[in-house]
């Protein structure tokens, strides 16, 4: 939708007041997401509900309900596997819940898609507004942050008086008195996920949306303003999930076809082969290289280690959904470095490879399914508009080095943080595209 139409429908305010009502919700929740991504968990179930009356109050409700196609067969599939571990696994009750949990949030993200490319173009449109301006002042805050060593948040817990006990981690935070005097620049590493996934839909919705004369500007300016906030944040792999990200999208707009094959190759790949690899780096002596940083040094280490462990557990049907987090602590305390090794050899509780962690923890079934449920998204993002593909394969890009190097894949909050980011691209697909699931492919504004 070109601006000029958008001016052309918006009437006046209290007209549209539902629909602003709406747009708040997704405004508040993005900008929240970047400001504490631990409370994306309770954001998407916001937006659930606010999604579930809108579709309710308008007669949309019936066409929520998911397809029986690949899509949804191949992602159930790999949940129920997950909880299918249960009947090996040391904790099943916890086995059962992140499986359950999980299969959820799959699900529920496949409902929002489908509601929201049914929403009335006034709902669309306050959509659209929420997610760009959302993130430009989620983006905003983030930098002063950045570059105030976190002012702002000092002051908040200064002023409502939160105490050590009250503080998670604690060790970011230095105390003087019982008032916060500094607060490590890692403590923002969590809310910098978010980002490279969210400045897709962002600039698609601003390109769509903002005044003809702005959006252009506003659209590059988002995606500028995002990759700042990147580099100068402290997390490594948001940064190479941006430029990857980047590289995915300048790819796709020369050939959606070989986009898709490439990145459907570099997914199965990253699922089959992921053990060899963690081996092959731990042996180049990757883990002492000095070009490397030390966080990257000890993600060597680590997946090497995690490798180690699924070859001699059960690399066929894993150890369980989750069982890192209860065996890696106990394992801790009796591993010891191998030769040449200068950090600490654990698991913790994930190994910070999504990859690996399902080799691990579901096996060789696992990361077969998980292959398999890969490859069924790039099946989608290949068939939606070609007006918003080139977006949608930059974001699945940058999602899945999020998922190559960085948090536990179990954790609600970063099962949350995909799931969030898909239904803000449902609203950029929907503004670009109008309201039918199936678009015919053309029109004037391409991204």
């Amino acid at each position: 939708m070109h601006s000029s139409e958008s001016d052309a429908v918006r009437g006046p305010f209290a007209n549209r007041l539902p629909s602003a009502a709406l747009g708040t919700v997704i405004l508040v929740a993005v900008i929240v997401s970047l400001v504490s991504a631990r409370t994306l968990p309770f954001l998407l179930g916001i937006v659930f509900i606010a999604l579930l009356t809108s579709a309710a109050l308008s007669g949309h409700l019936r066409y929520g309900l998911p397809r029986c196609d690949v899509l949804t067969g191949a992602l159930s599939a790999f949940a129920l596997w997950a909880a299918a571990t249960a009947f090996w696994a040391e904790s099943p009750t916890l086995v059962l819940a992140k499986s359950g949990l999980t299969l959820f949030i799959l699900l529920a993200t496949l409902v929002m898609y489908r509601l929201i490319r049914r929403e009335g173009t006034m709902n669309a449109l306050h959509l659209a507004d929420g997610v760009w301006m959302g993130l430009s002042i989620g983006l905003t805050y983030f930098l002063i942050e950045l570059l105030s060593d976190q002012s702002l948040k000092m002051w908040i817990y200064n002023t409502i008086g939160l105490g050590p006990e009250s503080i998670k981690p604690l060790r970011h935070f230095k105390w003087e008195d019982g008032r916060i005097i500094a607060i490590s620049p890692v403590d923002l590493t969590r809310n910098t996920a978010p980002i490279s996934l969210l400045m897709w839909p962002a600039a698609v919705t601003a390109f769509a949306t903002a005044p003809r004369s702005l959006r252009t500007p506003i659209s590059l300016g988002l995606l500028a303003l995002a990759i700042v906030v990147i580099f100068l944040s402290t997390h490594e792999t948001s940064k190479l999930a941006v430029v990857i990200g980047l590289f995915g999208y300048a790819f796709a707009r020369i050939s959606h076809t070989w986009t898709y094959r490439l990145m459907a190759v570099g997914w199965v790949a990253c699922c089959l082969l992921v053990l060899p690899a963690a081996m092959l780096a731990h042996k180049a002596d990757l883990h002492n290289a000095s070009w490397l940083q030390r966080s990257a040094q000890h993600r060597i280490i680590i997946w090497n280690h995690t490798a180690e462990q699924v070859l001699q557990h059960d690399p066929l049907i894993g150890i369980g959904t989750n069982m890192t987090y209860i065996l890696g602590p106990r394992m801790r305390a009796t591993t010891n470095n191998a030769e040449g090794e200068k950090i600490e050899r654990t698991l913790s509780r994930h190994a910070h490879n999504v990859f690996l962690q399902t080799w691990f923890e579901l096996g060789a079934v696992g990361a077969a399914l998980l292959a398999v449920a890969g490859v069924a998204v790039l099946g989608a993002v290949r068939s939606i508009d070609r007006r918003v593909r080139a977006p949608a394969f930059a974001m699945f890009a940058s999602a899945s080095v999020m998922g190559l190097a960085s948090y536990g894949m179990w954790q609600v909050w970063f099962m949350a943080m995909f799931a969030f980011s898909v239904v803000m691209f449902a609203i950029a697909h929907r503004i670009v595209c109008g309201p039918d699931i199936e678009t015919t492919p053309g029109g004037s504004t391409r991204l």
